[in-house]
């Protein structure tokens, strides 16, 4: 299996090699042959100038998209593609060179299939019947203009079951919108979403590398992605109600803001390192109506004056969500060098534990006084700046506050009592 290369987050995606180990005749000098063995579906693949391929069928990877039936594979080599590549079918893109993560050239159309752009339009589109669409190891790039493009824009009102893995997706307006109502499972995996701020207003969204545009997201795993750059945020997943989604083992790096995060039920947040985030913005911000989402074993670490942001905020609730954060597991989570550890607002029922919040500007731990019912034990705050744990609530729960606080660890409270 050469040429298969191993690294560290972004796994191996699928190379010449492993497309021959799906049954894909290889013929001489390394040209690919043209069907699948013991498959009902063809292979089709595509060579902008045939020189790595020369036996493809097409150069043009928008005509083979269009021509290629429904179920089919379609193996891309080296080269630059325009886009809009529309998919109305379900298709499996795999690029031959794809799978070498973050570090590879985007620009370097002699070893990676390169997607760029329409001048009005995404890089890829997935619209009506792309369920159970696969995008393996392409750089997509050039979503550039100033409203809503996108390196991939799945438009499907009723879509699920995609694969996006293993992709390159830089210098977009939006990296991607995306959005699955549900059902089949999606899978966003080992991806690198980087620096996409391209275009500017008049959109709002510029500078996100997953965005969902007034529709849900669910039944989804986006795990093992690397983020870096981003000006508003890595995810905003909070434009429509969503269940059962899990956003575990991602990284990022300098991103505005890790994750927005309103109206989801019964989906987690987990293992997830966050480093460097920005001055002003809070790396994990709940926004609203969550219910029933746990958050955690995240590393957090802020970047230098974060001034005004909190490591994890629960809060509003805002942007159409009509109720506050329930029910929400916190747990085992380290943060550091924000103002706020953990800030929590029109928050309740929940439970917060053995988290750790040190080096803080404030607060290790605050609960304001719309943070009732709560419980929150074991969590260690040390070294933050005003408080290690602050509780503005008030009733009949520990040292009267409207919440329970139990085995908390810290040297310094508000109330006294609540952690010692």
């Amino acid at each position: 299996m050469r040429g298969v290369r191993r690294r560290i987050l972004l796994r191996a995606g699928t190379g010449a090699c492993s497309v021959v180990a799906l049954g894909v005749l290889a013929g001489p000098s390394g040209a690919v042959g043209m069907r699948l063995v013991g498959q009902a579906h063809p292979t089709v693949v595509v060579d902008d100038d045939k020189r790595q391929c020369p036996q493809a069928q097409f150069t043009d990877l928008r005509l083979a998209a269009v021509a290629a039936p429904a179920g089919a594979t379609i193996l891309v080599c080296p080269g630059t593609y325009p886009g809009p590549v529309m998919v109305t079918k379900q298709l499996t893109f795999i690029a031959k060179n794809g799978g070498q993560g973050a570090g590879r050239d985007p620009q370097d159309s002699d070893q990676q299939a390169i997607v760029v752009a329409g001048t009005n339009g995404d890089g890829f589109t997935l619209s009506s019947n792309s369920s159970a669409t696969t995008i393996d190891g392409f750089v997509v790039t050039g979503g550039a203009q100033p409203i809503f493009d996108a390196g991939i824009d799945v438009t499907d009102p009723s879509g699920n079951g995609y694969r996006i893995v293993d992709n390159l997706i830089t210098k977009n307006n939006v990296g991607m919108y995306f959005h699955s109502p549900g059902g089949a499972h999606s899978r966003i995996e080992h991806n690198a979403f980087i620096d996409n701020n391209e275009g500017g207003f008049p959109s709002p969204n510029t500078g996100t590398a997953i965005f969902t545009q007034l529709q849900s997201v669910n039944d989804t795993t986006i795990a093992n992605n690397f983020f870096s750059g981003h000006t508003d945020s890595a995810l905003n997943l909070g434009d429509g109600s969503q269940h059962g989604l899990t956003v575990a083992e991602n990284v990022s790096y300098k991103d505005s803001t890790f994750l927005v995060l309103g109206r989801a039920t019964g989906s987690v947040v987990s293992s997830n390192l966050i480093v460097g985030t920005i001055p002003m913005n809070s790396a994990i911000y709940l926004f609203g109506q969550n219910s029933g989402v746990r958050v955690t074993g995240n590393y957090i670490q802020s970047g230098p004056g974060n001034v005004g942001a909190s490591g994890i905020r629960l809060t509003g609730p805002f942007f159409g969500a009509v109720g506050p954060n329930t029910n929400m597991t916190i747990t085992n989570n380290d943060i550091s060098n924000f103002d706020y550890g953990i800030r929590g607002s029109n928050v309740d029922h929940s439970w917060f534990s053995a988290n750790n919040t040190h080096d803080n500007g404030v607060d290790g731990i605050q609960m304001t006084i719309t943070a009732v019912t709560n419980t929150l034990r074991a969590n260690h705050a040390d070294d933050n700046g005003t408080w290690d744990c602050e509780d503005q609530s008030t009733d009949a729960g520990t040292a009267g506050t409207a919440n329970t606080w139990t085995n908390n660890s810290g040297d310094t409270s508000n109330p006294s009592g609540i952690c010692h």
